[in-house]
């Protein structure tokens, strides 16, 4: 009877951030504006509202999913924020990478000459203290007694989801606007590596015995995932006097 009653919950709560988060003509514009697609066109506008369809559109299924799968595999928490903002990251994450290996309706254009690499999409930093991170978790849990086998679970998910979503990111077809395109190329590779190391961090605080050194890595690892999820700084143009 329990799991009926958190699953209601957490299908409404789904439901409510579906509601909360639906694009409109004035978001979506706002989102173009923001990985700095300077006064979009009404075309651009309606592109960036189709892309975040695709993905709002999957929260409420997602978060329901992945709140029963986490019931199931991870350790019961004591309190339940925590478990929630789990779930919001993971689904976000899984919404990412989903959406982008839907083909894309509507006109293609031709490849770009130049090869696109990882690092036009998110920065090498990122990949680094990711990957680091991953490896350094990843080997305390396999020497923890005993093994802490669904956080390894949970781990092994993160870091496949990650590389795939960046690897769609960079690789996946162009089309529609060239600077759409881009821009939500960018969105979509740094919001799924900032959750990664945001959930890489939550996963950090959740499975050590506790100590101000790892509650320090923990939020300086959270905190690395935020600063990935806003967009890059634009370098201004010099002037030339």
């Amino acid at each position: 009877m329990y799991i009926w009653i958190q699953l209601g919950v957490q299908g409404f709560v789904g439901l409510m951030l579906l509601i909360a988060l639906w694009p409109t003509d004035k978001t979506a514009a706002k989102v173009l504006r923001k990985w700095h697609v300077a006064d979009p066109t009404p075309a651009q506008v309606a592109e960036s509202k189709v892309y975040l369809k695709r993905r709002r559109l999957l929260y409420p299924w997602l978060f329901l999913a992945i709140g029963y799968g986490a019931s199931k595999l991870l350790p019961a928490a004591d309190y339940f924020v925590p478990q929630i903002l789990l779930t919001v990251l993971a689904g976000m994450l899984l919404a990412e990478l989903i959406s982008a290996a839907r083909p894309t309706r509507g006109p293609r254009r031709v490849a770009v000459l130049a090869p696109r690499r990882v690092v036009d999409v998110v920065p090498a930093w990122g990949l680094v203290v990711f990957g680091a991170a991953a490896v350094a978790l990843a080997v305390a849990l396999v020497v923890a007694r005993p093994v802490p086998v669904p956080s390894l679970i949970a781990l092994a998910a993160v870091v496949l989801a990650v590389t795939g979503a960046v690897r769609l990111a960079v690789r996946r077809p162009t089309s529609g606007d060239e600077a759409v395109d881009a821009a939500l190329r960018v969105r979509s590779g740094r919001v799924a590596l900032g959750l990664g190391l945001a959930m890489t961090g939550m996963l950090v605080g959740g499975s050590s015995p506790g100590g101000f050194a790892l509650l320090a890595l923990c939020v300086v690892l959270i905190g690395l995932g935020w600063n990935l999820v806003t967009p890059p700084v634009r370098a201004e143009a010099p002037v030339r006097g």
